[in-house]
């Protein structure tokens, strides 16, 4: 409570505007309903938090953040298996611009593995259709934020790469 005393410095925060809160070793969850959001996550120790947006669940952001997804950050969530194109791409298109998915990252899943470097709102987006795919038999395999680097990427660098073509998110600041 007092980390969020200092990260929240107004004299009216009283621990009663807290409804619930949750712990374990890793996280620290804060119920504090306000417009547009559900709550506020830290990491313990990382002097860190989180707003957490709506309409996401809790849950989802847990699985999230478990998962290996870095909250407000650039991520790399790396395809190493498509199983069902269709549904990879109904996925994918849940976070990214349908056109770009069609024109430029689909003719590149012929070759695996391919490191998709997102901003965090795309991935927002992509949390609920990510989860739902998470198992041995979803759509695709991922992995996110790989340590070494994946050399086939989207959006490509150097000249002629600088466009981004992620939806931006109604919570971007």
């Amino acid at each position: 409570m007092q980390y969020l005393r200092r990260r929240l410095s107004d004299d009216t925060l009283d621990e009663s505007v807290f409804d619930r809160m949750l712990a374990n070793d890793e996280l620290l969850y804060v119920h504090f309903a306000h417009i547009g959001c559900i709550g506020l996550l830290t990491e313990r120790g990382a002097r860190r938090i989180w707003w957490l947006p709506t309409p996401m669940s809790l849950d989802t952001y847990a699985w999230a953040y478990y998962r290996g997804f870095a909250f407000d950050e650039t991520n790399v969530l790396v395809i190493t298996d498509v199983r069902d194109l269709e549904a990879t791409i109904r996925v994918l298109v849940a976070g990214l611009r349908g056109s770009t998915v069609y024109r430029e990252i689909e003719p590149l899943l012929v070759r695996l593995p391919l490191a998709l470097h997102l901003g965090w709102d795309p991935c927002w987006y992509l949390l609920n259709p990510l989860r739902a795919i998470d198992t041995r038999s979803g759509a695709f395999a991922f992995e996110l934020n790989p340590r070494a680097p994946v050399e086939h990427r989207w959006p490509g660098v150097g000249p002629g790469f600088e466009n981004d073509h992620t939806i931006r998110s109604p919570f971007a600041r």
